[in-house]
């Protein structure tokens, strides 16, 4: 058996044995944003899910949908506090992060 060690960046527990989703075409706008914020993911991979996670600074999960293909989605974090999150994007063992604030 393998066994994964996980590291913490930010406060978040990050899988160290997981690839960077690097064909992906992340935009997240605007930012800083006011609670709504728009993803935009292009080449993604075609009738395959992925799955989209935001978390807040304490690492709690805030958010959490699956996808497929490419998308242009409002997601609507306005009843977050104001502070830093961090969007997860995972599709297999791969993930791609990003981070953004909430004014």
């Amino acid at each position: 058996s393998t066994k994964s060690t996980g590291i913490t960046i930010n406060g978040l527990a990050t899988d160290v044995s997981a690839e960077v989703l690097k064909d992906l075409k992340v935009e997240l706008y605007p930012v800083p944003s006011n609670g709504i914020i728009t993803l935009k993911v292009g080449n993604a991979p075609l009738n395959e899910d992925y799955s989209v996670f935001v978390f807040n600074t304490a690492g709690q999960r805030v958010f959490e949908r699956t996808f497929a293909g490419n998308i242009q989605e409002n997601l609507n974090l306005s009843d977050q506090p104001k502070g830093i999150y961090s969007l997860r994007i995972e599709h297999k063992n791969k993930v791609v992060t990003k981070n953004f604030s909430i004014q």
